[in-house]
């Protein structure tokens, strides 16, 4: 403490010692008014002194704020100012010190009981360099808009006992099916039953199988049938737009050859062969039977696809309305099931 209170006090004492204290000699002045002649001039000389490091040499800044801070213990600095203050008095009065000598220890003093009392005395040219940061614009985050699943709730009756079932649909599956285009008749079975098949008709056909414990084939398939027939209602077709089994169960409607492609994608689902039948004006859903089954069927490659009405509940596997009894029969047969991704 003691040493920085002597660095800084010849800091203000020899160009005053050397320069001023000369034109002092020469031209004297009366008394105390030295003192606040010389503290001006002392504070002139520092301000020149901190504008050259600041201009010249600003690596110096850092040294020379910690030399005006005067670090250390308060108290010390306290006692040293004011000590400093009543010996240069004493002094004054006693021993004849120059009177402009003790204005230039005044603003030593100053600083030291300034920083004693937490007053920080630093020029602001000797202040830290404050480079302003680049202000970067963050963009407000907004919540990710997805879409809401589609939740469906079948109810229907079979056999004098009530069913129900809950079947949750995401609704991006069913955008995305929604906006693919259309195909060829031709092409039905392969595009609409078998691609048709993602999870949710998975996933009903694993309801249905549950919910009805049906007992043997023919009891499984007319359930599914049943099902179908009960909850989608019949809704003829501006032109020929057939639909993937999702939209039809989101929609809860459409026309035959929507009710014969989502009935052969749930029994695809449980491992039956099937095909779509079609005759003039019409599409039936045709179920792989055994030999010897009674009813009316269509060949082809060595199986038997009996024909199902899916267009209205009643029918039975085997029975075809009379309009169509003599009508000539083409199969389109689905297919096996590939495995697609997000599907």
């Amino acid at each position: 403490m003691l040493l920085l209170s002597l660095i800084i006090y010849l800091i203000l004492w020899l160009p005053y010692h050397f320069l001023i204290e000369p034109f002092f000699d020469l031209f004297p002045v009366v008394g105390w008014l030295s003192i606040p002649i010389f503290f001006a001039i002392s504070l002139l000389i520092f301000w020149i002194m901190v504008f050259l490091i600041h201009s010249y040499k600003p690596d110096l800044k850092l040294f020379t704020r910690n030399l005006i801070r005067v670090r250390g213990v308060k108290w010390i600095a306290l006692l040293t100012g004011a000590s400093g203050i009543i010996v240069l008095l004493f002094s004054l009065s006693i021993v004849g010190l120059s009177v402009a000598t003790v204005g230039a220890l005044v603003p030593l003093a100053a600083i030291l009981l300034a920083n004693a009392l937490g007053i920080e005395i630093v020029p602001k040219l000797l202040q830290e360099d404050v480079v302003p940061s680049r202000v970067v614009s963050i963009p407000e985050l907004t919540k990710p808009q997805i879409p809401e699943d589609i939740v469906k709730e079948y109810k229907w009756n079979q056999n004098g006992k009530d069913y129900s079932l809950r079947l949750v649909i995401r609704r991006a599956i069913y955008e995305h099916l929604r906006a693919e285009p259309r195909v060829p008749s031709s092409e039905w079975s392969k595009e609409y039953v078998a691609k048709g098949i993602c999870g949710e008709v998975r996933e009903l056909a694993y309801q249905l199988i549950k919910i009805g414990n049906p007992f043997g084939t023919f009891a499984e398939v007319n359930f599914i049938l049943h099902f179908v027939q009960s909850v989608i209602t019949y809704r003829s077709d501006v032109g020929e737009y057939p639909k993937y089994p999702v939209e039809t169960l989101v929609e809860d409607a459409g026309d035959c050859e929507d009710f014969s492609i989502l009935g052969a994608a749930i029994l695809k689902v449980m491992g039956y062969d099937v095909a779509l039948l079609f005759l003039p004006g019409h599409a039936a859903l045709g179920v792989a039977g055994a030999t010897g089954m009674k009813g009316v069927y269509a060949e082809s490659d060595g199986k038997r696809y009996y024909y199902v009405e899916m267009t209205s509940t009643g029918w039975n596997i085997g029975e075809i309305p009379p309009d169509y009894k003599d009508t000539a029969i083409t199969v389109v047969a689905v297919p096996g099931l590939e495995i697609l991704a997000g599907r």
